[in-house]
């Protein structure tokens, strides 16, 4: 791996990398438009256009190391943010069938996990230690700004300009596109290995479970929240937008709790 960059220079690459991991966040405010669009089509139906995102990503993680020993991470990252912006243009000239738009979410949907696979790894690459825990505290906060930001922008462009605007808020990928390519190391391919044969332990199952339980609650809202706005009268998009954006808030709060709680563990564990 190329490491004579400044490492605040990675780090903030990465962090600008992470702001799309909450793209799904995106489509949330703009299922009830879709939806008046596509009258024959049942609640459900809409819904898929955001669930397919989700669905793509457990395959792709998977198929995801398969790439590794060809491309680089770095790369890899750059395809998947290239994915999700393709994904976003797509509606934009493909848009008078509802299969078109379940195309376009499986795009979004491979692009991100290619990007939140990689991430990840890129991080543990060039951080150790205190500085990699802090360092993925700041990456929970980008994620959740990134998604403020993209279902907030969603909500606007589709309360200005209708739905296949919404789409739009996916631009945010050109200039992530620009300062990774510039701040993070190309680095090299990852030569393959054998697999070790450990299996999974106990705590990434328990792990995996809540992650699962999360998921599924923050697919319900994301899924329904639009509709429930419209159909009630309580607002548009744009609201659905801000909605959705106050649920991404909370998410930074919780990076700021993390980064001290691992400071004043660390601490402790010193002590003692």
């Amino acid at each position: 791996m190329e490491k004579g960059r400044n490492k605040k220079v990675i780090a903030a690459g990465l962090l600008v990398m992470s702001l799309t991991m909450a793209c799904n966040s995106a489509l949330a405010p703009i299922l009830a438009e879709v939806g008046k669009f596509f009258p024959d089509a049942s609640d459900s139906a809409i819904q898929i256009v955001l669930t397919l995102i989700n669905l793509v990503t457990l395959p792709m993680m998977l198929l995801e190391p398969l790439m590794e020993p060809k491309i680089t991470k770095r790369d890899i990252a750059l395809i998947g943010t290239v994915l999700m912006l393709i994904g976003g243009l797509m509606p934009q000239v493909l848009n008078s069938k509802l299969w078109m738009l379940y195309a376009a979410s499986i795009v979004i949907g491979a692009g991100l996990s290619l990007v939140v696979v990689v991430s990840s790894s890129l991080i543990s690459d060039y951080f150790t230690g205190l500085e990699k825990s802090r360092v993925m505290g700041f990456q929970s906060i980008f994620v959740s700004i990134g998604g403020t930001i993209i279902a907030k922008g969603s909500g606007l462009f589709t309360a200005m300009a209708g739905w296949k605007r919404g789409y739009l808020v996916f631009l945010i990928c050109v200039p992530i596109l620009i300062i990774v390519a510039l701040t993070v190391p190309k680095g090299e391919v990852v030569a393959k290995e054998e697999k070790a044969s450990g299996g999974i332990s106990g705590s990434m199952i328990y792990f995996g479970v809540l992650c699962l339980v999360t998921g599924i609650f923050v697919a319900t809202f994301n899924t329904n929240i639009a509709m429930y706005i419209d159909r009630k009268g309580i607002g548009d998009a744009s609201t659905a937008g801000t909605v959705a954006s106050i649920m991404q808030v909370i998410g930074i709060l919780g990076g700021l709790v993390l980064g001290n709680y691992l400071n004043v563990l660390q601490s402790v564990q010193r002590f003692l």
